[in-house]
């Protein structure tokens, strides 16, 4: 028996859809293991990137609230962090590696602080050099040796 019979044709009156349901129901998700495992692993990569970008943007927020510092510094350390895939993992792809360069610096009051550099800064830079030292929370802004 129809529920929905047709309208009347009265003019310009269109007709309104039927109802119909059906024995197989449509599934909004298929739920097979390969699918769920690559929506999972989509799901952590994006949540990464995300928590990175914050992490940096609260680590620039702190230092741009922080006040300008200048102090007398010795440097004690210079250092490169590399971080850099496993070789032979695929020869193929060639990857480059994060190369991250610190400078740690003892001030006057015996507080030691390791500020990131760049390359062409951290090449300045010897252990025993004493001079003026300018920071801004963990942001490097200058190093003026002393003779």
């Amino acid at each position: 028996r129809d529920l929905n019979p047709p309208l009347i044709n009265r003019g310009d009156a269109q007709r309104e859809p039927r109802i119909t349901t059906q024995s197989n129901e449509l599934k909004l998700i298929d739920m097979n293991p390969a699918k769920i495992f690559i929506l999972l692993v989509a799901v952590l990569l994006f949540g990464g990137a995300i928590w990175q970008g914050v992490r940096k943007w609260r680590v620039s927020r702190a230092n741009d609230a922080s006040p300008i510092q200048q102090g007398i510094a010795k440097v004690i350390g210079v250092r490169t962090n590399t971080i850099a895939d496993p070789p032979d993992m695929n020869p193929k792809v060639q990857t480059n590696p994060v190369i991250t360069r610190f400078v740690t610096f003892e001030l006057e009051t015996g507080e030691r602080l390791e500020l990131p550099v760049t390359p062409e800064q951290q090449a300045q830079f010897k252990e025993g050099d004493r001079g003026t030292l300018k920071y801004q929370g963990t942001r490097f802004l200058g190093f003026a040796p002393t003779q």
